[in-house]
């Protein structure tokens, strides 16, 4: 009760000072001189600021004290309890809309009177409270860029500026609208519902401002106590940036895919326009080395070959480069024995290794599995490049493969397989960069060595793609280590003996060498029909497949195929995939239309195209198999024992009756 300080009004002087009593005796304290007036009470009222006043309803004067007592509230914010004993019911209700905190009846005890007073004052803390806790709300409200909107069903009661300016509204303007009003007839259904249903969460939805042009925004809102009652406060976000930068990304990417659509097509067409012309180059100075030759003529040819094959290498790896760059080049597991790849390797760096004097040496450790599941392709490539490298950069001494095993589960193992030499080896300024594409570690190797600085670049990417990692140790006049480390799934857990030889073709090795090369030689005869509209191109295919011993037929485009398949058993179809009027795709498609059930002819696809999707589009046209230009003999003669007859075998196969 300390620091209360109450104020009577009351114009019966008995019973003023009474009630002045009974305060003291409770322990209130007390302004001495009562108010008799309405217009004391709010002159006392401005001086004194009272905690509580005690208000007689019949009071002499122009204002009575319902007017009095609503003044105090209004100016003074000083809650204000009546005094009555009887009054008329037009009296009664006046009272109610001043909304007193409290009513006592004359005659009343002390009881009653401190009771009533003590529940006037917690009204009046609460009452206080909530207000200051409204005014910070409306504060933070006003500073926030959102629009904050308070509603009840449906119909607003208040909003911030920032409602009032982004909808162009006066802020009184709006109040008593319905939140519907104000949302594009669309998703007037949405609005109601959400309001109905109290759901918390964020949505979208268009806006209609007063001026009718609309904007897109972002809703949430939630139910707060607000004077006393549950309503509904919604925080507005206005979208149009962000639905602009939506738009602007999304036409950016449609661009982006476009131009990567375009960067295909032109991977594409740039693979066809380089593998054609060099397919005749190489294709032709390969039959030409299988004729009678004066030694200077053959020399020239050979370096003929030489170069034509180093321009091939240049021209892959930029394509492969582009093809990563594009992200058009996927990584394709199978199951595979690794060491058998390894020794396929090393076969091919056979006459490079002999031709500089040099040991090729394979170290494969006793622990690694044989059979694992990864692109075989791919390893098989880095692996080259990197004992390529190695070879190229080694004058004496060795070139050792070695391949570990790190890490082994039940279901895949972490390999490590490295490459050292005894080579010049690479400054350890030039470590951090060599991986770079178009990088060397001196353009004076570049003039010595060749190269086009993207080898070492495709192994770095291909190895990621693969989920590996590939670095390097070298130390100047001492020689490199290039390692990659892979994690690969396991096929089988089959494992052999450690092994650590030197690449040396043994008896056995020739013998068996002599019986093979014996056996590729056989003749397989077989009806051909090859479809190709570009004439170099059928000219060196052709003689190819004459000197393997097949019967040939030729077609200049897919049109003119459809008719020969349908006049002739052919025992298998090459078909070049890019040709006027009607191509490799569709004529294969019609051939296969033709055919119904019954009958199926092995086509192969020819193509100087060289990406992935080209292969599987082969596939859906319905073509068995496919090989890639430049033409190798080993390759046509491959394909035709998959298709056509076994290995060795020289009797064409059997083909359906037309």
């Amino acid at each position: 009760m300390a620091n209360t300080l109450i104020l009577v009004v009351e114009d019966e002087p008995i019973i003023a000072r009474d009630i002045n009593n009974q305060l003291k005796r409770i322990g209130y304290d007390v302004i001495d001189d009562v108010a008799c007036s309405g217009q004391d009470a709010i002159q006392k009222a401005k001086e004194t600021r009272p905690t509580v006043v005690l208000m007689d309803i019949k009071l002499q004067g122009k204002i009575d004290g319902i007017e009095a007592a609503e003044q105090i509230r209004n100016r003074f914010s000083i809650p204000v309890i009546y005094l009555t004993s009887y009054s008329d019911e037009d009296t009664l209700r006046r009272a109610k809309t001043t909304e007193p905190f409290g009513y006592l009846l004359k005659p009343f005890n002390q009881g009653q009177l401190r009771a009533t007073i003590e529940m006037a004052l917690y009204k009046s803390q609460m009452e206080n409270q909530l207000r200051e806790s409204e005014e910070r709300f409306r504060q933070l409200s006003e500073t926030t860029f959102e629009g904050i909107v308070i509603s009840e069903k449906g119909n607003i009661l208040d909003v911030n500026e920032t409602f009032a300016t982004m909808f162009g509204y006066e802020s009184s303007e709006v109040i008593g609208m319905s939140r519907a009003e104000m949302t594009a007839p669309e998703y007037r259904t949405l609005v109601r519902k959400n309001i109905m249903s109290g759901d918390e969460r964020p949505y979208e939805v268009v806006s209609l401002r007063k001026d009718g042009s609309t904007f897109p925004c972002e809703i949430y809102g939630k139910a707060i106590p607000y004077y006393g009652r549950t309503v509904r406060m919604t925080a507005i976000r206005d979208i149009t940036e962000q639905k602009q930068k939506e738009k602007e990304l999304f036409r950016a990417k449609i661009a982006a895919e476009a131009a990567n659509r375009a960067k295909s097509e032109f991977l594409a067409n740039m693979s066809h326009e380089i593998r054609t012309p060099m397919n005749g180059v190489i294709g032709m100075t390969g039959l030409l080395l299988d004729t009678e030759l004066a030694p200077e003529q053959r020399e020239y040819t050979e370096t003929i070959r030489n170069s034509s094959n180093r321009l091939m290498t240049i021209i892959n790896d930029i394509l492969d480069f582009s093809k990563i760059e594009a992200g058009k080049l996927a990584i394709e597991p199978i199951p595979f024995d690794l060491r058998l790849a390894v020794e396929e390797v090393v076969d091919n760096l056979t006459a490079q290794v002999e031709e500089k004097g040099l040991e090729l040496i394979v170290d494969y450790a006793s622990d690694v599995p044989h059979r694992v599941i990864g692109d075989l392709g791919r390893l098989r490539q880095i692996l080259l490049n990197l004992a390529t490298n190695a070879i190229k950069f080694t004058h004496q001494g060795h070139v050792l493969l070695k391949v570990n095993s790190e890490a082994q589960t039940d279901g895949s193992a972490r390999i490590r397989l490295s490459i050292e030499d005894t080579g010049i080896g690479i400054p350890e300024d030039k470590l951090q960069t060599l991986f770079d594409k178009f990088t060397q570690a001196d353009t004076s190797t570049t003039r010595q060595y060749g190269g086009t600085g993207l080898g070492l670049a495709i192994c770095k990417r291909l190895t990621e793609l693969m989920g590996g990692q590939i670095g390097v140790e070298s130390t100047p006049g001492v020689g490199s280590t290039f390692w990659l480390t892979l994690c690969l799934p396991l096929d089988t857990e089959a494992h052999t003996p450690a092994s650590l030889t030197s690449h040396k073709p043994t008896e056995s090795h020739a013998a068996q060498t002599g019986v093979t090369t014996a056996l590729a030689e056989r003749p397989i005869k077989a009806r051909v029909l090859l479809v190709e509209d570009d004439i170099t191109s059928q000219k060196v295919a052709e003689r190819m497949l004459q000197k393997l011993g097949c019967c040939v037929d030729t077609a200049a485009d897919g049109k003119e195929a459809v008719k020969m398949v349908d006049m002739l058993p052919y025992d298998v179809v090459f078909m070049d995939c890019q040709m006027p009027e009607m191509d490799g795709y569709e004529a294969t498609a019609e051939i296969r239309r033709r055919e119904g059930d019954t009958e199926h002819v092995p086509i192969i696809a020819v193509t100087a195209y060289a990406m992935k999707e080209d292969r599987e589009r082969c596939v859906e046209a319905g073509m068995d198999d496919y090989i890639s230009k430049p033409l190798q003999l080993n390759d046509l003669r491959a394909a035709l024992e998959r298709w056509v007859a076994g290995p060795g075998s020289s009797e064409p196969s059997e083909t359906p009756d037309k």
